[in-house]
């Protein structure tokens, strides 16, 4: 009998056990659980997310999913399933808010933080038009049901109609308070909803452009909205923790119904296509991924197994699987029928933002932080899985294993490209990979954020984070976000003036995109002007940043982490 070793785990191993048709072998190590394939012995996956150590481990039956516990008691469901490559559309210079296909499936439109619509033909991946106007982001678009037109949402405020043959802009909408970051048309095309980060929500007249209505005296609380598939009601979601999902009255405004769920923050809603079931995207860590009610019974059904916060959801055409991803850069798929969690798509990036299902039902778009629409075939068959995950796993610990000393995009492709030793198909996946996670001002910044906010990080990590700063700087130099996580590199690395001028023009960009200050642009300012002696300037800048609100672009524990950096070093 031939003995095989999987390789040392480091860590405390409590639990090991076999899927029921033998193909997977998992085993606790400390809080992870690390899976390979129990045929080849190749690492599949480490799941992380358990705080504490993992006293329990367990497969289900069907093979397709793991549960494990921990000592705080705390239970988790993983998906053992990941899908295929996809293919992939590149042209935006910054991170992809929205797509959308049109009702024919043969295009595609995308918004984006880099100001542009894009439209796509699907036969090709060809960009077909670019669509220019807004001032700033565009984080909102999509078809009409004729497909004639184009809607989009900015953050300057405005509603725009488009063309969708030739790009021309035919109407701009104004009455918003606030940036947009979502509108739609009705299912008759009459309407268009739109709303923004102040959770304004209106309701348009397509052919005259005139406003009908706004939503709710209470409108501060709006995250999402949609219509339902007969054009009758107005579903919307709430960004506060209430649990709470109402039902409009698009013809009156009036508050028809109100659905009650989990005590959490939700952040998108979707129809079914039939409009029986109403699905969420929970926006709270550590409560259900998504949440399904029968919209004629009020009856519920939470959805367990994604993990983080889901930002986006979407039924297939048939309304049999809910489609949700969101900040862990992983689309879940759900059976609505029982809510077992089916499959996890591995998108390789920080955060989706959406996820559309093709008409005919054989697509599923994605769009996120790494500026990049990756379309995914939804119908595969299992030796097509289970081949394209073996490759996929095992180019992706080629570029990881690359990455901890050539950690630049240009150098692992130069790299991936002289080694005659790879075989093709894994060297041209490798490249794919190291493609989609290169040189992304999004990834960059990211990467570096996590570094900057440790007081104790060493002067290579630091001098690595400003490299990836300036980088992500020199590629996107509109962002508020990249500017003031430059100017944090630069002060980190004891740069004080260019620190202060790089956090400056941080603030003046967010002042001009949302009208509002940025407060973690201004903690550098204040650190910085402490450093080059302007201490009193320093303790008003930093009041200033402390007594604003929390806006919808801040990360709440770096926002934190820098105040405290801040307030250790301003006394």
């Amino acid at each position: 009998m031939e003995l095989k070793t999987v390789g040392e785990l480091k860590g405390s191993v409590e639990e090991i056990g076999f899927s029921a048709d033998g193909k997977l072998l998992a085993a606790s190590v400390g809080s992870a659980i690390k899976l390979w394939d129990a045929e080849t012995f190749e690492e599949r996956a480490v799941l992380l997310g358990h705080d504490r150590d993992i006293s329990s481990l367990q497969f289900a039956p069907d093979g397709r999913t793991i549960v494990s516990g921990d000592a705080n008691g705390v239970i988790k469901f993983w998906s053992t399933d990941q899908s295929p490559d996809p293919q992939v559309l590149r042209g935006h210079t910054g991170a992809l808010r929205e797509v959308a296909f049109s009702p024919d499936g043969r295009r595609l439109v995308s918004s984006s933080l880099d100001g542009t619509l894009r439209v796509w033909a699907l036969s090709t991946g060809e960009e077909i038009l670019s669509l220019k106007g807004h001032r700033g982001t565009t984080p909102a678009t999509a078809f009409s049901p004729d497909g004639t037109q184009i809607v989009s949402g900015g953050m300057d405020r405005t509603v725009r109609l488009w063309d969708a043959a030739t790009g021309a802009l035919t109407k701009t909408l104004r009455g918003h308070t606030d940036g947009l970051y979502w509108v739609n048309f009705s299912p008759d095309g009459k309407r268009v909803i739109s709303g923004g980060s102040g959770g304004q929500l209106k309701l348009w007249d397509v052919a005259s452009g005139t406003e009908l209505r706004t939503f709710a005296d209470d409108a501060s609380a709006v995250e999402g909205a949609q219509f339902t598939p007969d054009g009758k009601f107005v579903a919307t979601c709430e960004r506060t923790a209430s649990g709470l999902v109402k039902l409009w009255a698009a013809a009156t405004g009036e508050l028809v119904k109100t659905f009650s769920g989990p005590k959490a923050s939700y952040r998108c809603v979707a129809f079914s296509p039939d409009g029986r079931s109403l699905a969420v995207g929970v926006n709270s860590p550590g409560a259900a991924s998504a949440v399904i009610w029968d919209v004629t019974t009020g009856e519920l059904r939470a959805l367990k197994g994604s993990g983080g916060r889901i930002l986006t959801v979407g039924f297939s055409a048939d309304g049999r699987r809910l489609f949700g991803a969101g900040d862990r850069g992983v689309i879940s798929v759900w059976d609505t029928g029982n809510g077992d969690q089916l499959l996890t798509f591995d998108a390789q990036q920080s955060s989706i933002w959406c996820v559309k299902i093709s008409p005919d039902g054989n697509t599923l778009a994605s769009s996120g932080e790494n500026g990049v629409i990756q379309l995914w075939e939804t119908v595969q068959t299992s030796d097509d899985v289970h081949r394209q995950r073996r490759l996929t796993t095992t180019a992706r610990r080629i570029v990881d294993e690359r990455a901890q000393t050539l950690p630049f995009a240009a150098d692992l492709i130069l790299s991936l490209q002289a080694d005659a030793t790879l075989e093709p198909a894994r060297r041209e996946a490798a490249i794919r990979l190291a493609t989609n996670r290169g040189d992304n001002p999004s990834a960059l910044f990211a990467a570096c954020q996590g570094v900057l906010v440790k007081s104790n990080a060493s002067a290579d990590a630091l001098a690595l984070a400003l490299r990836q700063a300036d980088t992500a700087a020199a590629i996107l130099n509109d962002d508020a976000v990249i500017s003031w996580t430059l100017g944090f590199a630069q002060f980190r690395a004891g740069k004080f003036t260019q620190a202060l001028a790089a956090a400056e023009r941080s603030n003046k960009l967010a002042l001009a995109q949302s009208g509002t200050d940025h407060p973690a642009a201004l903690l550098v300012q204040a650190m910085a002007h402490f450093r080059l002696g302007n201490v009193e300037k320093a303790r008003s800048i930093l009041a200033q940043a402390k007594a604003l609100p929390a806006s919808r672009e801040d990360n709440e524990t770096d926002r934190a982490a820098i105040t405290q950096l801040a307030e250790q070093l301003i006394r």
